[in-house]
């Protein structure tokens, strides 16, 4: 006996919860069901006559539906028998009506297509488990109904015929949504995982910039004591003077990168849905500025910058957006044009400004490797990468941040000739240079 009212524990916690998880359908559900009742009962039967209607059975089928669609209204007492409910309606007005009315108009074309249609109904409604269990349960109810309202059982055959391909659609169809949940919930556990970790990475990263503060603040003094007390004759370890003199240049390339890594974490958080871009604190910038702020603070390699880059300035436009972001946008776009040029073991890139009377936009150009033709359209999607190493954060980041200063992120490429980028910003005075 405990172990039967424990199974039935589970079986109700089981209900709640998987009527918990529907109840994004609940009011579109019950809204489509109370009002396509009774307009497909004028259709079929005046419009495009069917061989059997019934109003009765519709209007009854409505009424459950308006009582899904106002379930928020029910008396506190009898909510807690609404996840019953709601999976009694779905088996009799979807799998039970549909086959009911398929088999009393004779297995006809219209039926047949209807039935179809609440299938899927069912299917982007359910899980599998709920998929399967109504449709094999509303199926059997509605030929056992048939049969007692008067059919033929010479229907059997073509109507196990059609219930093979159903069948099959279901099956298809519960293992899409076993593949979608499986999806949903990896990509919320990486969602919690990122955010963990970027929590755990601000702290020592914050910790290191201000290590690299002091250090730089007091390095100077301690280079000068150490040359007056060689001066002085005072016995010290030798220490050689290129390395003293790459000291504050190590610092800056560390404080580089640990902008970076902030970079990478702020992109992070924004493609799993933490907005850290507030329109409020949007000042008017310079894009010349910006520019050459990214430039001085990006990790080039010694050759890269001179070589590589070339950047037109003669043309320079204001936008009402953040520095800092778009710095992040343009640190993407870099990291990615040296990979593909490196990759393409050719290629430089090209920096340059064009005002309009409709927009301002910014243009990036390398002649490296190029984008292929089938991965443009999913270019700025979030995840997606052309490469083996990338992870898809970079180009959707900077989706989000062009869209947040209200403007956007254009790709143009030929495999193999070039990729240029487009950020378009919303009308600013151009001023020539």
């Amino acid at each position: 006996m405990k172990e039967f009212k424990r199974i039935l524990r589970k079986v109700h916690h089981y209900i709640v919860i998987s009527a918990l998880h529907s109840e994004p359908h609940y009011k579109f559900l019950g809204i489509l069901g109370f009002l396509g009742f009774p307009i497909c009962y004028l259709v079929w039967n005046y419009i495009a006559p069917q061989s059997y209607e019934n109003l009765t059975l519709r209007l009854v089928f409505s009424a459950l539906c308006l009582l899904v669609a106002l379930h928020k209204y029910w008396p506190d007492k009898l909510k807690v028998f609404f996840p019953y409910f709601w999976f009694t309606s779905l088996l009799l007005i979807l799998p039970f009506f549909f086959n009911f009315m398929l088999l009393k108009n004779n297995i006809n074309t219209v039926w047949l297509m209807s039935g179809m249609t609440g299938l899927f109904i069912l299917i982007l409604t359910v899980d599998w488990i709920w998929l399967l269990l109504l449709f094999i349960i509303g199926s059997c109810m509605a030929w056992i109904v048939f049969l007692l309202d008067g059919g033929s059982a010479s229907l059997f055959v073509s109507y196990f015929g059609v219930m093979a391909i159903y069948f099959f659609i279901g099956i298809v169809g519960a293992l899409f949504i076993i593949n979608t949940g499986r999806q949903q919930k990896e990509n919320a556990a990486m969602a919690s995982l990122i955010r963990n970790v970027a929590h755990e990475l601000r702290t020592p990263l914050s910790g290191l910039r201000g290590a690299i503060a002091g250090f730089k603040k007091y390095l100077p003094i301690l280079h000068e004591a150490y040359t007056k007390a060689g001066e002085a004759g005072i016995v010290l370890p030798k220490i050689r003077r290129n390395h003293i003199n790459n000291l504050l240049p190590a610092l800056d390339r560390m404080s580089a990168e640990i902008h970076f890594a902030n970079t990478i974490i702020d992109m992070l958080l924004m493609n799993v849905g933490r907005d850290n871009i507030d329109p409020n604190n949007f000042e008017i910038c310079s894009i010349n500025k910006v520019i050459k702020e990214t430039l001085s603070k990006y990790p080039f390699d010694s050759s890269e910058l001179e070589a590589k880059i070339h950047w037109d300035k003669r043309i320079d436009f204001q936008f009402n957006g953040s520095a800092f972001f778009l710095e992040h946008v343009l640190f993407n776009l870099i990291k990615n044009a040296l990979h593909f040029i490196v990759k393409a073991e050719k290629g430089e890139i090209f920096i340059w400004l064009e005002t309009n009377d409709a927009f301002n936009q910014l243009h990036f150009k390398d002649t490296g490797h190029g984008v292929p033709a089938p991965a443009l359209p999913l270019l700025f999607e979030r995840f997606f990468t052309t490469t083996l190493t990338g992870t898809g954060i970079g180009l959707s980041f900077c989706k989000i941040v062009m869209r947040k200063f209200g403007g956007e992120i254009l790709c143009d490429s030929i495999e193999g000739k070039y990729a240029e980028f487009i950020l378009r910003f919303p009308l600013a005075d151009a001023v020539e240079k």
